[in-house]
């Protein structure tokens, strides 16, 4: 009896071992079973879902590769009601944690990367990303093309200029000539021209002015040549004209030109800076053009009509013509005019209307 149990408790042993090593199964047995560092434990990180931006994304004011003054203020916009923007002035992604946008506008003071954002509710928009350079204001305009301000600083042109809205009301002229062609002494002279033209067509003079019927010897300015290429003798430089028209007409005893409205053209030249809000010396000096400045005028035509536009004024030159203050030489009733939309000088009847620019010397 001793010995059958003994028998029992052997093969019971036996089952044991050969389970734990593998056996049964089909026979695969032999195996040899996995082992585990017990020292370190291996784990799956649960993966974090990626943001999905579900608000349209900001508006950035001005477009993005803009040539800006110091200074300038952009505005960012969001059509979503209720949503809070969020901008960076470093080229970083803006976050929550980033500034909040306000209705004050964003200053650019450096050429950076204005990014911004719209979060509501948890939710945010794409980044609306613009990148500035900045353009140097000069202290005195000095060279064609400047972009002139009230105070008397300026800028030089170029096509990837961009006025916000404080500095379009601010712009007052452009330099469109530099030279000697426009003296009467042979002296260099900087000129530029008002950005705004008259608001309405307007005479010379007055059919009932004691100028109309007058030649003003004084004031005479002769083209020659063709569109396009045109010399000039007599008065080129304009500057005087007016007083010169006044001093002509007070040698024969009937200066008029004191009474306000007798010469239209003359004065709302003359009151340009004045009534534009120009500062300091540039509030005076505006002038009613001769022929031969009027004609460097329309050469430059084209990048004026750009300066108009940067500005966001509707008025252009390049389709027009205007009055200068050169006196016809043989004429009592006729001066001359410009058409810029064809390069021709021709004479004009002074009590017929037409359109006025006023320029000055800088």
């Amino acid at each position: 009896m001793k010995k059958l149990i003994y028998v029992l408790l052997i093969l019971f042993v036996l089952s044991i071992i050969f389970v734990s090593c593998g056996g049964g199964g089909g026979g695969g047995g032999g195996a040899t079973p996995a082992t585990t560092n017990s020292s370190s434990t291996s784990t799956t990180p649960t993966p974090t879902p990626t943001p999905v931006a579900t608000l349209t994304a900001p508006t950035i004011q001005v477009p993005t590769g803009k040539k800006l003054l110091s200074g300038a203020k952009i505005g960012i916009s969001t059509s979503v009601a209720g949503a809070t923007i969020y901008y960076t002035l470093d080229g970083t992604e803006p976050t929550s944690s980033s500034t909040v946008y306000t209705a004050s506008k964003v200053t650019i003071n450096n050429a950076c990367t204005l990014k911004a954002i719209a979060i509501k509710d948890g939710e945010f928009s794409t980044v609306s990303s613009a990148s500035y350079s900045i353009a140097a204001r000069k202290n005195t305009p000095d060279a064609v093309n400047d972009i002139v301000f009230k105070n008397g600083t300026a800028v030089a042109y170029s096509t990837d200029l961009y006025f916000t809205d404080e500095v379009k009301a601010d712009a007052v002229a452009m330099i469109f000539y530099k030279g000697t062609d426009c003296s009467n002494n042979g002296s260099t002279r900087t000129l530029g021209v008002g950005l705004k033209l008259s608001p309405s067509f307007m005479n010379w003079c007055l059919d009932t002015a004691n100028g109309c019927a007058t030649n003003i010897t004084t004031i005479q300015c002769t083209p020659s040549g063709s569109a396009g290429a045109y010399t000039f003798e007599g008065v080129k430089d304009g500057s005087d004209n007016f007083s010169q028209l006044a001093a002509f007409l007070a040698g024969t005893g009937i200066n008029d030109t004191g009474t306000a409205g007798n010469y239209p053209a003359f004065e709302y030249a003359k009151n340009y800076g004045s009534t534009n809000g120009c500062t300091g010396a540039y509030a005076n000096g505006w002038y009613l053009p001769s022929i031969a400045e009027l004609y460097q005028i329309y050469n430059l035509r084209t990048n004026i009509d750009a300066a108009v536009a940067l500005c966001g004024l509707t008025n252009t030159f390049s389709s027009t013509y205007f009055w200068s203050s050169s006196h016809h030489a043989s004429s009592d009733l006729y001066v001359y005019l410009l058409f810029f939309y064809s390069g021709l000088c021709q004479w004009y009847e002074k009590n017929l209307i037409g359109p006025v620019c006023a320029i000055r010397e800088f």
